[in-house]
């Protein structure tokens, strides 16, 4: 992503070297992008600015999110234990399903140009396969 400001992309990117959220990552998530969203939400409709967010007790996930000083209050709630595959919808189906269209659509793109004249061979195509282009997939 040489050459690329991370403020031009539709969406938020962060990285380590494990492809792993860090207690750092999800901390600027939560006081950089998410406390402000809501603030934004809450003021568009007109709602009492305050938030509950619910999740789990991964290792990335501080337990001091409701100490932090944001610009709306909000409420952080821990799943209990191994109860998140049982009680997140996004575990019963919109994932897989997602990675299965984005998986289609990658070989599709993959296919087409390895199949032209001017071929390019699966290599080059992951070579030049751009992050950029990874995130912007869904546009």
């Amino acid at each position: 992503m040489k050459g690329i400001s991370k403020s031009t992309l539709p969406v938020i990117r962060e990285s380590n070297k494990k492809s792993w959220i860090t207690m750092k990552i999800f901390q600027d998530w939560f006081t950089e992008y998410f406390c402000p969203s809501v603030k934004r939400y809450c003021e568009i409709k007109k709602l009492e600015q305050r938030a509950l967010l619910l999740i789990d007790n991964a290792p990335s996930h501080p337990t001091n999110l409701s100490d932090l000083t944001t610009c709306i209050p909000v409420e952080v709630v821990f799943l209990p234990s191994n109860t998140t595959a049982l009680i997140q919808p996004m575990d019963q189906g919109v994932i897989p399903n997602f990675k299965a269209y984005y998986l289609r659509r990658t070989f599709k793109q993959m296919f087409e140009k390895t199949d032209r004249e001017e071929k390019q061979s699966i290599r080059e195509f992951w070579k030049n396969y751009e992050c950029c282009r990874k995130q912007t997939f869904l546009e």
